[in-house]
């Protein structure tokens, strides 16, 4: 019995937690602006992999892992 009860537990606690996430949401800006611009300095590939802040020189970085013969 006490299992029983103890996986109803961790079911309310995981509801409440699901429901409780769309309190928290934001909603998108009515008026969005245009303030990080990407280039690539070289397109020697096609698969980019994800990007990277370095906040003590204000830039973001991405490495190419890749193409279409080498994914």
């Amino acid at each position: 019995m006490t299992k029983i009860k103890s996986h109803k537990s961790l079911f309310v606690a995981m509801l409440l937690t699901v429901s409780a996430t769309g309190v928290f949401a934001q909603a998108p800006s009515a008026t969005p602006v245009l303030d990080v611009q990407y280039t690539m300095n070289a397109f020697d590939g096609t698969n980019a992999t994800a990007v990277v802040y370095v906040p003590g020189k204000d830039l973001y970085v991405t490495v190419i892992a890749g193409n279409n013969d080498f994914p």
